[in-house]
C-alpha cells in the first residue's frame, strides 16, 4: 500500500510540473526580479517539531455487520492526549506562480487501561474490567499544487489542491485467563485537499503565512472501498529569515478528520483531531 502512495505522489508531482509550467517559465529561465523578493524562493525545506493535542475516536464494525463501539482512545484506552513528533515540509517553485508543496509526519501512539464497560471492536468483544493495551498509528503524506493568483514583492495569494494520504493502523489486545484476544485494522484514506493560502512579507526578514482548507468528501475507489465525511485544515504562523538561506518558523496547525470507512480491512468510522504548535528550521534556495 505504501508503494501505491509513493507512486501516486510521483505521478501527481510530474503531472503538475508538466501540465502547469507555462511558456517562458521553464526550469532554465534566467533569474527574474521576483526571485529577489522575500517571497521569491525557488525551493524551501523545513524540519520541525510538532506538539499536537490529540482527540481520537474510532469505530470498527464486525464482519457480520454488527456496529462496533465508538471508542475514545484517550479517555477509554489511556492514550496520552499530547505528543511530540518530527515534521518535514516544504515546496518547490518551478515557476513564479506555480509550486509543488509537500509534508510528512507520523503519529505513533500506545495506551494501557482498564475499561469500565464492554467494548465491541470488530469481531471481538472486550469485557469490562479487562486490562487492555492498544495502539493507533498514522502516517500522513501530503502532496499538492499551488497556483498564485497574486504574487508580488509583499504578498502571495494562492489556490491549492492535492492529495493527503492518511495511513491508519490500530488495534486492541487483552488476555482472558491464559488466552490472548486481539483485534487490529488498517486503512489508507486518500483525502483530496482544496483550499487557499496567503503569505505576507512584513519586511525582508519576517513573513506571515497561512493556509485554510474546508471540504466534504465522498470517494468511491472502485475496489469495495469508499470514504465519506468532512475535513478541516488550518495553518498559520510567522517565519523569521534570520540568514540568507536559513529561517525559523513558528506555526499553529489544526487538522480534523471525520470520515466513514467502508473498506475490506475496515468498516466503521475514524474521527480524530490534532492541533498544536510547530517549531521548525528551514533552508531556502
Amino acid at each position: 500500500m505504501r508503494n501505491a502512495i509513493v507512486t501516486s505522489i510521483i505521478i501527481f508531482s510530474a503531472a503538475a510540473i508538466l501540465t502547469l509550467c507555462g511558456p517562458g517559465e521553464a526550469f532554465g529561465e534566467e533569474r527574474a526580479a521576483w526571485r529577489d523578493s522575500p517571497l521569491g524562493n525557488r525551493f524551501a525545506l523545513g524540519v520541525g517539531l510538532f506538539r499536537p493535542k490529540l482527540d481520537t475516536k474510532v469505530r470498527l464494525d464486525s464482519s457480520t455487520g454488527r456496529v462496533g463501539t465508538l471508542i475514545d482512545f484517550e479517555s477509554t484506552l489511556g492514550m496520552d492526549d499530547n505528543d511530540r513528533l518530527p515534521l518535514v515540509m516544504g515546496y518547490y517553485r518551478f515557476a513564479k506562480r506555480h509550486r509543488v508543496i509537500f509534508e510528512y509526519f507520523r503519529l505513533d501512539r500506545n495506551g494501557n487501561s482498564v475499561s469500565d464497560a464492554p467494548i465491541r471492536f470488530g469481531d471481538v468483544i472486550f469485557p469490562a474490567n479487562l486490562p487492555l493495551s492498544s495502539f493507533f498509528n498514522v502516517d500522513v503524506y501530503s502532496i499538492g499544487y499551488a497556483y498564485s493568483i497574486i504574487h508580488d514583492r509583499r504578498m502571495e495569494l494562492a489556490f491549492n489542491f492535492g492529495l493527503q494520504f492518511q495511513d491508519v493502523e490500530t488495534g486492541i489486545a487483552g488476555t482472558i485467563g491464559p488466552d490472548p484476544i486481539t483485534e487490529e485494522a488498517d486503512a489508507v484514506a486518500p483525502l483530496p485537499t482544496f483550499g487557499g493560502s496567503f503569505d505576507y512579507a512584513i519586511n525582508e526578514k519576517w513573513i506571515f503565512t497561512s493556509m485554510i482548507g474546508v471540504f466534504g468528501i465522498e470517494i468511491d475507489l472502485g475496489d469495495d472501498s469508499d470514504f465519506s465525511g468532512e475535513i478541516v485544515q488550518i495553518n498559520f504562523g510567522v517565519t523569521w529569515k534570520a540568514f540568507e538561506n536559513v529561517g525559523f518558523a513558528f506555526q499553529y496547525n489544526y487538522f480534523n478528520v471525520d470520515v466513514g470507512v467502508n473498506d475490506p480491512e475496515w468498516v466503521g468510522a475514524i474521527k480524530y483531531q490534532y492541533r498544536g504548535p510547530v517549531l521548525a528550521v528551514s533552508g531556502y534556495f
